[in-house]
């Protein structure tokens, strides 16, 4: 875990994507080991010179850091490219993402990485590390290493197809922040913090948008029919229509990837290293599991539609915008449980200190406030994480306050 790792997002985009930059970097450097062991230090050296077979250790440990620095830049660019604020780090995210991805697919079809952790001699290595070598090498050929040169060079095409086509479509979503006005009266039965926090504009009408922070509320709370419907409606309308145009890219590369490498859809090559073991035996599943919640699920529905009848008689369906708001209703008259009414025991200053608490003990952390960190908003409080061990790394706290433009609440389109 890169020490402080955190300030890497809460710095300029020239600091992450130099951080990216770094990361890549390293994993070259990892994977160079493997390819050309004349010009590794110390052991593998050693090992080269002598023309003998690199020991297990050095080959595991070489792939293991290419793959932990391609995963820490991964997954740093992931979360700042969905939340961030500032649109020039969340561009800076998406080319870091690019290039991670590039860089992971580079290794995944170099057959000279697949040889020389093929050929680490793992049966003296215990359980663990003998599933993981036999997890990678798999990992290797499912991605086309043992493929001709013609069909690698398709296979990556392919794939930076599809991280730019999943990209497009999560930011198409995230940027798409529609918003409705509605009478203030419009927000009863919501939260008075909610009110609070939502008051008239000049013209007296309150402004909601797509942001979960304010969408979900409404369709639990809001007593008014035609607002849940209004804003599910506008919700759903995100990233329409561009993205479908980038759906059918994105379904259409998925397949000639999959039938590439000789599946017969994506579905059978996803799910082949997945517990579920294929397709089929994941549309059986989804079928047992209909067929058993069935009857139960009816029993629901009737109830649901009953306590609908009670605000509106002769209603003859719960529509999806009734759901959440008819669960609440069902819960306070069938079972006396408002789930308002546990809100103030969860404050955030408790939660939160829950939290540090809670993980400290389970991962043996103790969290340091550091009051000097760089931050990107004022109600963003930053901890010292530190191991038991000594070593630091580094934590954000944010409650809110976002910019718009980050789709606080909202978080990032998520690709299908």
């Amino acid at each position: 875990m890169t020490p402080f790792a955190s300030k890497l997002i809460s710095g300029t985009p020239a600091v992450f994507t130099a951080a990216s930059d770094a990361d890549l970097a390293r994993a070259r450097a990892a994977a160079a080991l493997l390819r050309t062991p004349l010009a590794a230090p110390d052991v593998l050296a050693a090992a080269a010179r002598l023309r003998t077979p690199l020991a297990a250790p050095d080959v595991l440990a070489a792939w293991d850091e290419a793959q932990s620095a391609l995963s820490e830049a991964a997954s740093r660019a992931s979360l700042a490219k969905s939340v961030h604020p500032d649109a020039a780090v969340r561009d800076a995210a998406e080319a870091s993402e690019r290039a991670v991805d590039a860089l992971a697919t580079e290794l995944s079809l170099d057959r000279a990485l697949y040889d020389a952790l093929g050929a680490a001699d793992v049966s003296g290595e215990d359980a663990p590390t003998r599933h993981w070598v036999a997890k990678s090498l798999r990992e290797f050929r499912r991605s086309g290493v043992d493929r001709d040169e013609p069909t690698r060079a398709r296979v990556k095409v392919l794939r930076d197809e599809l991280t730019r086509l999943g990209q497009q479509f999560s930011a198409n979503i995230r940027d798409d922040v529609r918003a409705l006005e509605t009478d203030p009266a419009d927000l009863a039965g919501l939260p008075a913090d909610y009110i609070a926090a939502h008051p008239p504009q000049v013209n007296g009408k309150v402004r909601l948008t797509t942001d979960n922070t304010d969408y979900l509320p409404v369709l639990q709370y809001a007593k008014s029919a035609a607002l849940r419907e209004a804003l599910w409606r506008l919700y759903r309308q995100r990233a329409a229509p561009q993205n479908g145009p980038v759906l059918d890219a994105l379904l259409a590369a998925r397949h000639s990837l999959a039938t590439l490498l000789g599946y017969a859809s994506w579905a059978d090559y996803a799910t082949e290293d997945k517990m579920i073991g294929s397709a089929q035996a994941a549309r059986d599943f989804i079928a047992r599991v209909a067929a058993a919640s069935e009857a139960r699920g009816a029993r629901d529905y009737a109830a649901l539609l009953e306590q609908k009848r009670a605000d509106f008689p002769g209603s003859e369906r719960v529509e999806p915008w009734d759901s959440a708001y008819y669960q609440e209703r069902l819960k306070q008259s069938k079972h006396g449980f408002d789930s308002q009414s546990v809100r103030p025991y969860f404050d955030y200053p408790s939660v939160k200190a829950g939290l540090l608490e809670l993980t400290g003990k389970l991962f043996g952390f103790e969290y340091r406030r550091a009051p000097d960190a760089v931050v990107w908003h004022p109600d963003v409080e930053a901890y010292d994480v530190v191991e038991s061990t000594g070593s630091a790394s580094d934590g954000r706290s944010e409650p809110g306050g976002r910019s718009p433009t980050a789709s606080p609440g909202g978080g990032g389109g998520e690709v299908p």
